[in-house]
């Protein structure tokens, strides 16, 4: 579909969202790696093999471009990055609160990737201003690393110093959200239309939401833990039907 340039697009970005989501696995040789304790609430303690999956997913056009499932302690950041060999100029990447360390935006201004990211209010200072503010704005501002990571950026070639727009948007719960982009034209992406791509970012909420609830993902039971991964795979392909196929599946 991609080729043949018939897909939809916002602001003429292909709308990537990334996240991920913690997925239980079978007990297995791989158990140690994903071990997670669960506390009943009663004094009593379970543990479960548990992994991180991670999904790079095309919402307006309902396309999985990339998925992996890595141990439950693994960083979204750096599940995110490998996610970006399968990107290309054009795209728009979309991102959740734990998407927003310097050292992430940092890669994809490497990459020349757009992005539009929801910030936490403590990531940076003039996210915790716009909150204090609580009202719709946009500003734009030069990020420097912080002094303990200044070094690792330095030694993987990142940018020391990346210029980036900060966009309140007013949700309709009253709530306020701040977003960090790399669309600074603020005539071309006007402030108001930030509330609609960051509705976007649900799209890949939704399809976690699919395979959890209607195909039971969040527990891939299989005798072989190399099989998740096949059967992560059969989830994404139920997807693909059930869109383009038959939407009644």
């Amino acid at each position: 579909m991609y080729a043949n340039s018939d897909h939809k697009t916002f602001w003429g970005f292909r709308i990537l969202d990334i996240d991920g989501s913690k997925v239980q696995l079978p007990k297995s040789s791989w158990q140690e790696f994903f071990t997670l304790n669960i506390n009943n609430g009663k004094g009593v303690i379970y543990k479960y093999g548990y992994g991180l999956a991670s999904v790079m997913y095309d919402f307006l056009n309902k396309v999985i471009i990339d998925s992996i499932i890595a141990p439950a302690k693994a960083y979204e950041v750096d599940l995110s990055i490998g996610h970006l060999k399968y990107t290309a100029d054009g795209d728009m990447i979309l991102g959740d609160r734990n998407y927003s360390s310097y050292r992430h935006l940092a890669t994809l201004t490497k990459w020349n990737r757009e992005f539009t990211i929801r910030c936490s209010r403590s990531s940076f200072t003039a996210v915790r201003e716009m909150f204090e503010q609580d009202i719709v704005t946009s500003r734009i501002v030069t990020l420097k690393p912080q002094p303990d990571v200044k070094k690792p950026i330095q030694a993987e070639g990142f940018p020391e110093q990346i210029k980036v727009r900060f966009v309140s948007v007013r949700l309709d719960t009253g709530e306020l959200e701040v977003l960090v982009t790399s669309l600074l034209d603020e005539q071309k992406y006007p402030t108001e239309g930030f509330k609609e791509l960051y509705h976007l970012r649900w799209g890949v909420e939704g399809f976690y939401g699919l395979i959890k609830e209607r195909l039971n993902g969040d527990k891939l039971y299989w005798k072989n833990c190399p099989f998740c991964e096949t059967r992560f795979l059969c989830h994404h392909i139920y997807n693909w039907f059930r869109v383009y196929i038959n939407p009644k599946c």
